[in-house]
């Protein structure tokens, strides 16, 4: 039986939307609502959860690192991404870093509440452009674009930069230094055999890769 939900949104609005949701198919179950990644943190450190509903776009780290340290602090928990990201875009990643189902925000609400009864039920939520997209993954890995090999925090600052954002504002965003994002930016041309941040946000941009809300 499914007793407590935890989800994990900075949107009001969004937050309230889902946890009406939950509710009105989960009537016996406890949800419970926060915003930022101190608050989950806390929330599923003093708490046992069954699922948590995480959207990755959030103040501060968040994002896959805030997967990593929820299945750190809680791994009986069965985590679902909601995001407005596309598969595309972070679901092997987060599939990766622990997560265990992955749904995108445009999809009806009705998959939302199929999300989370899998979920409960101890089963992973792959949806079937998932499944190809984890397939791919495994059968060629050599024939993957460029972008695909880059490390977790790389491709997140790939992403801040394609989404508009400035050294200083991606670091403040992923909570680290200027200097570190510099560094992460040097790796990103070499890596990508690119020469300037125009190239790496038109790359970005053309690959679909953005961090956005």
């Amino acid at each position: 039986m499914l007793k407590r939900i935890l989800v994990v949104d900075d949107h009001v609005a969004v937050r309230e939307g889902i946890v009406r949701l939950l509710s009105s198919e989960f009537s016996d179950a406890t949800i419970v609502a926060v915003a930022d990644e101190a608050a989950v943190l806390s929330a599923a450190s003093a708490e046992p959860f069954d699922v948590v509903v995480l959207d990755l776009s959030l103040p501060g780290r968040g994002g896959l690192d805030l997967i990593r340290q929820l299945k750190d602090i809680a791994p009986q928990c069965a985590l679902l991404v909601y995001t407005v990201h596309s598969e595309d875009q972070f679901g092997v990643r987060s599939f990766r870093c622990g997560a265990d189902g992955y749904l995108t925000k445009d999809r009806p609400a009705e998959e939302l509440l199929d999300a989370v009864r899998c979920l409960a039920s101890g089963r992973r939520y792959i949806t079937s452009r998932m499944a190809d997209r984890l397939a791919e993954h495994v059968a060629s890995p050599s024939g993957l674009a460029p972008h695909e090999s880059l490390s977790d925090r790389e491709f997140e600052v790939l992403a801040c930069l394609a989404g508009g954002a400035t050294p200083t504002e991606i670091a403040n965003q992923l909570n680290l230094s200027i200097k570190t994002i510099s560094t992460y930016r040097a790796r990103l041309l070499e890596k990508l055999s690119l020469h300037s941040t125009g190239d790496l946000i038109r790359y970005a941009i053309e690959k679909g890769v953005s961090r956005q809300k």
